[in-house]
């Protein structure tokens, strides 16, 4: 099972499913006496007890649904499913992330060029997409721009381990002490007057802007695309994928193509690096 990370919108319903595939070839097979699926928070507390039994879709897939009461909190989830093949029972695990928002729509992404052709580009490759663009942006710009949630161990308090902060939602201090809720509420307004404390802090935290400014959504879309296109469909240009520059003999003129991971480059896509541009350095609250 892929580690990559699927997301889905808090205070909806969110489908998680598994495919179970053969190992010789790669087609899809029922295990013996169907699945089962367990779910946990970042926290490591059960949402969907282990042992939960999964839904067959079709032959080798299997689903479960989450309620939207299950989704109301942000956070990260781990989904192990559980199977037997040949008589030995085998454990897939997934991520998946509940977040309060996206950079754009598939249905939005869907409306470009190639990406209309439903038959080449499925749903599911328009969100693994998306995913993909949301994190590269937010990695070079080192902002979160829709809500989002943190569980980790930190060595400081003074400062919010991702930002911007929308709230902090659990500290466990030094001694295994969970805060009381009073505690977190006076930790959003007062985090930097807290003194550095030797050892390691397990913190929640949920952080991210509102809603994503419409500049970087614009981009997060074309680099989305940019991606699907380039892997899946063959180069109009005709150029290598690899080419930084393409020289004009008759002409006796050379020009530099937008390469990821030259001449500062954050990606191919000259609109994309120029909103990580704007927006690398600028604080928000």
């Amino acid at each position: 099972m892929s580690a990559a990370v699927t997301r889905y919108l808090a205070e909806a319903p969110a489908t998680l499913s598994a495919e179970f595939r053969s190992a010789s070839t790669n087609a899809l097979v029922d295990p013996t006496g169907g699945a089962t699926v367990e779910v946990r928070r970042a926290d490591g507390t059960a949402l969907v007890p282990a042992g939960t039994a999964a839904t067959k879709a079709s032959a080798g897939v299997y689903t479960y649904t989450l309620t939207a009461a299950q989704t109301t909190l942000l956070d990260n989830l781990t989904v192990r499913w559980t199977a037997t093949f040949g008589g030995q029972p085998q454990t897939l695990i997934q991520r998946a992330e509940i977040v309060g928002g996206y950079f754009f729509s598939t249905t939005e992404l869907r409306q470009l060029a190639p990406l209309n052709d439903t038959v080449a580009y499925t749903a599911d490759m328009l969100g693994a997409a998306r995913t993909a663009a949301e994190s590269l942006i937010e990695e070079e710009i080192g902002l979160a721009f829709v809500p989002r949630y943190f569980y980790g161990r930190v060595r400081t308090l003074q400062r919010p381990p991702r930002e911007p902060l929308r709230a902090w939602r659990s500290i466990t201090d030094v001694a295994g002490g969970a805060w009381p809720a009073s505690s977190l509420t006076l930790m959003g307004a007062t985090a930097g007057a807290w003194p550095r404390r030797r050892g390691l802090w397990t913190v929640g935290v949920e952080y991210g802007m509102d809603a994503c400014p419409p500049d970087v959504a614009d981009a997060a879309r074309l680099l989305a695309r940019e991606g699907l296109a380039r892997t899946y469909a063959a180069s109009s240009s005709g150029l290598d994928a690899r080419a930084t520059s393409v020289t004009y003999a008759d002409a006796g003129l050379t020009y530099g193509l937008v390469t990821s991971g030259v001449r500062g480059a954050a990606t191919d896509v000259a609109e994309v690096n120029a909103a990580i541009a704007r927006w690398q350095g600028i604080a928000v609250a």
